[in-house]
């Protein structure tokens, strides 16, 4: 579709919703406050892969059911900020819920919080990787608390 923009709140209003598909968009920069609201508990999976997303607003996504899966990978996501993740995180319950794989993850001061919080970060695919090839999991916290 090469979508590149979407209004926020164009989805609120649609109970039954169970999923949202708008992977292999043209959709970039952040995702901001309000963009994907939905009715509480009413969708189940969202589709963001394959676009050019540099990250999100702490209320870019809110609403979704708490088993929900959402689907990051092959974005150009850069950091996992807690200002701006733990709010998503935070909504669901499930574990590898979260894919951001294939993204230009930096892996520095900004996973500190994800790393420390071990039920945070089960939510985070495993198979994740930094930048560099690292898998987040097996970042060393302690390495970077010395750097931060």
């Amino acid at each position: 579709m090469n979508l590149p923009y979407f209004p926020p709140n164009v989805f609120s209003s649609l109970n039954r919703l169970k999923l949202i598909d708008l992977s292999h968009n043209s959709l970039k920069g952040n995702l901001v406050q309000g963009i994907l609201r939905v009715p509480l508990d009413s969708v189940e999976e969202v589709r963001l892969n394959n676009n050019y997303i540099s990250g999100i607003t702490s209320t870019a996504i809110t609403g979704v059911h708490r088993t929900a899966t959402i689907d990051f990978s092959n974005n150009k996501i850069v950091a996992l900020e807690w200002k701006d993740w733990y709010p998503l995180l935070d909504q669901l319950t499930g574990v590898e819920v979260v894919d951001l794989t294939n993204n230009k993850l930096q892996c520095s001061c900004d996973l500190v919080w994800l790393l420390l919080d071990k039920d945070e970060l089960n939510k985070i695919n495993s198979k994740t990787k930094c930048m560099n090839g690292t898998l987040i999991r097996d970042l060393n916290v302690d390495s970077l608390l010395i750097v931060c």
